[in-house]
């Protein structure tokens, strides 16, 4: 995962095999990543960018190439639910979700289990499909 959408980083990362999310914050980073084969991008800072109002405009050109966005940057617990709801969300980051020393289950890429609080958990979806092909 990047802060931007490089296309000599995305070509770098695959070189070496390693699976890559760059980040995106407009419409042309959002093509520049799908040209170069990337359908799950990192938005950040979500809230700062205009939330999910931003994000829904953003994606709304695009759902129909089953772009996916992983927001990060003001996401928390009070607006959680709204992110999740939405099917354009792959999942969701964000510091508050593993505070230091509280480490979080992954199993592979096919899924992942978050510790929202201790007596609640969120299994996210399957993400596999929406890596860029090597």
């Amino acid at each position: 995962m990047a802060p931007g959408c490089n296309p000599k980083v995305i070509q770098a990362a695959r070189e070496v095999g390693l699976t890559f999310v760059p980040g995106v914050a407009t419409a042309t980073d959002v093509e520049i990543a799908l040209e170069h084969g990337c359908h799950l991008l990192k938005f950040f800072p979500s809230e700062s960018l205009g939330g999910l109002t931003y994000l829904r405009a953003l994606g709304a050109p695009y759902a129909h190439l089953g772009v996916r966005f992983v927001p990060l940057g003001g996401v928390n617990e009070k607006n959680l639910g709204q992110y999740l709801s939405e099917i354009m969300i792959a999942t969701v980051g964000g510091t508050w979700l593993a505070p230091r020393g509280k480490l979080l289950l992954a199993t592979g890429l096919t899924s992942v289990m978050l510790r929202v609080k201790p007596e609640k958990s969120l299994i996210l979806p399957e993400l596999t499909s929406l890596i860029s092909e090597k």
